[in-house]
């Protein structure tokens, strides 16, 4: 192997095959590092979905359709963590070539093949559940290109995920190859390379992440919304550019995959890579969700404990509380300006009647994005 006989396996340098046989008796510990913080991103998306389901049930009275997408994502994320858990603690993964027993080299292949289908997986259910919301979104936008843009992504994943398993589970043939390392030196074994493939692939993905990402900023920027709940339409659209990003760097470490002899080290940093661009983009697609939620039970309480206290001050009065004081008066005023207008102007029903319909609109965006207080 170290000599280049294993079919999809460079050759070692002369400097690793010299690091092996000055340390062969070492043996080398797994990063402790690397195996808590993919536990740790794993636990922080479980937590955060739970809280997203359990909000969406008490608010809906059911889970809609982003929230049972991110059912088989989380399932398949635990799956790509379980599995990088086992490759960093007993197939090496995080250590570099030189540093490998052969125990962990054999070990190693399994990790590495089931790497990719439950990341692609786990990303295809995360990416269709926030198209999902990008379309309810877009809906109450009424636009027509970013409608076709949404659809467009839809389209793009759907073809993606026949397209990237094909590539990566017939990399090596026979099927067995690719995870036995002893079939790497049959002579009938046979490895491709698909990196022109891969980067046409990987680039696809990118460009459509950001496509996606800049539909809420969009929304919000042609909404003409008050400057704080721009700055925190930004604020909860930066991790999502921070996902998008992590599929940059994972794009250039699996390049460097194919050219290097460092595969352990490299592969390590791919999956750091998979988990926190899977991870952020869970956590940033539900961070509105619970914003939103959590104003409006804060919103509920804080009306219900100024009515208690003004139940208190009153003394058992049957005098109305200043609060339903105040919305009555502002009812009484509304419907007097409806009124007067509507006398003075027999268009006025119907501007009104599309007035409101144009603020409900604007009202289920910002809840969409998570600006509704």
């Amino acid at each position: 192997m170290a000599n280049g006989k294993a079919e999809g396996i460079r050759a070692l340098s002369a400097n690793d095959i010299q690091k092996r046989l000055e340390n062969y008796d070492k043996n080398y510990p797994y990063s402790v590092g690397l195996f808590v913080l993919i536990i740790s991103f794993t636990v922080m998306v479980l937590i955060v979905l739970l809280l997203r389901w359990w909000l969406s049930w008490r608010y809906h009275g059911r889970l809609i359709l982003e929230d049972w997408l991110m059912l088989p994502a989380a399932v398949f994320l635990c799956c790509l963590t379980a599995n990088t858990a086992v490759g960093i603690s007993t197939a090496g993964l995080g250590k570099h070539i030189w540093q490998m027993t052969y125990e962990e080299a054999f070990r190693v292949l399994p990790i590495l093949y089931i790497h990719m289908p439950a990341y692609i997986i786990s990303t295809f259910f995360t990416q269709m559940s926030i198209l999902a919301c990008a379309h309810r979104i877009v809906g109450h936008a009424s636009s027509p290109w970013l409608l076709w843009l949404v659809r467009l992504g839809f389209l793009h994943w759907i073809i993606w995920l026949p397209t990237t398993l094909s590539v990566f589970l017939t990399q090596c043939l026979p099927i067995q190859s690719n995870y036995t390392l002893s079939m790497r030196f049959d002579p009938n074994t046979k490895c491709k390379s698909y990196i022109p493939v891969y980067v046409i692939v990987a680039t696809i993905h990118v460009i459509v992440d950001f496509a996606i990402l800049a539909v809420p900023i969009f929304l919000v920027l042609k909404l003409q919304l008050p400057v704080r709940k721009k700055v925190t339409a930004l604020a909860l659209s930066s991790l999502g550019f921070l996902a998008a990003s992590c599929s940059i760097f994972r794009a250039a470490f699996a390049v460097l995959y194919s050219k290097t002899t460092d595969i352990t080290f490299i592969a390590s940093w791919i999956a750091i890579c998979s988990h926190l661009e899977i991870s952020l983009a869970i956590i940033a697609s539900s961070l509105p969700r619970l914003r939103q939620r959590f104003s409006l039970r804060a919103s509920t309480a804080m009306v219900a404990l100024s009515d208690n206290n003004n139940n208190n001050n009153n003394n058992n009065n049957n005098t109305p509380s200043k609060h339903h004081e105040a919305i009555g008066l502002r009812l009484n005023t509304a419907i007097k300006h409806t009124s007067h207008h509507s006398k003075a102007d027999p268009n006025f029903d119907n501007e009104s009647q599309l007035s409101g319909e144009s603020e409900k609109k604007v009202l289920n965006i910002e809840e969409d994005i998570g600006l509704a207080m």
